[in-house]
């Protein structure tokens, strides 16, 4: 079976309006990713992007199993195109060896989504609280919906086994998760993120680099 060359990670994947299956909302109207869920993934490659300032982030090419509901009696499996590119990959900025460290990048940016839906919002001062009250709870009903999806294709891809070191996965897990979110934080957010797993960066302002304390 083709699936069976290639490594599964854990990926956060995004629902897009044109492929969202419930009553259009506001958040299809502000958005182009209307939420974030976890899933498996088929992890086909990766690629590093340099930039004019010197700075390089790695991106890693994936297919995902189910992109939508309409996916779930037939599994999505890798395919060959044109000179042997893949026709139904795409590119994803993590990957992960553990659901939990997936579901906490999915569940940043379904805040991030939070925050720019109320930022939106005109009216007056009177009626914020109410507005921000109603477009959360807009936001949340579809959320919810998203997850019972997300919950059926992980059982759906059970047989699709993660396969790597236990000895390197939390830290894997959390540097991917960092990288994806170091940019929005403060100086101090980072220090405390950092220090809360036992490590330190001789430099916050370029926290590749990590030492272990010593005690």
């Amino acid at each position: 079976m083709i699936s069976k060359k290639f490594p599964v990670r854990y990926a956060v994947m995004p629902i897009k309006s044109e492929e969202d299956w419930l009553e259009g909302t506001l958040v299809n109207d502000v958005l182009e990713d209307v939420g974030y869920i976890v899933s498996k993934v088929y992890l086909l490659g990766d690629r590093k992007l340099n930039f004019f300032n010197g700075t390089s982030r790695i991106e890693y090419e994936v297919v995902f199993p189910y992109r939508t509901p309409d996916d779930l009696n037939s599994r999505i499996l890798p395919q060959y195109g044109i000179d042997n590119f893949y026709s139904n990959s795409e590119m994803v900025d993590n990957i992960y060896v553990t659901y939990d460290a997936a579901l906490e990048e999915a569940n940043f940016k379904n805040e991030k989504i939070k925050k720019k839906l109320e930022g939106s919002i005109v009216c007056t001062k009177n009626e914020l609280l109410k507005r921000i009250h109603d477009i959360d709870d807009i936001f949340d009903k579809k959320l919810s919906k998203y997850k019972e999806f997300e919950s059926i294709i992980l059982i759906l891809s059970d047989d699709m086994i993660v396969e790597t070191d236990d000895i390197f996965i939390k830290l894997n897990d959390f540097m991917n998760f960092y990288n994806s979110i170091k940019h929005e934080l403060t100086f101090e957010e980072r220090k405390k993120l950092l220090q809360k797993i036992w490590y330190n960066s001789e430099e916050f302002d370029k926290p590749k680099v990590l030492i272990k304390k010593r005690y």
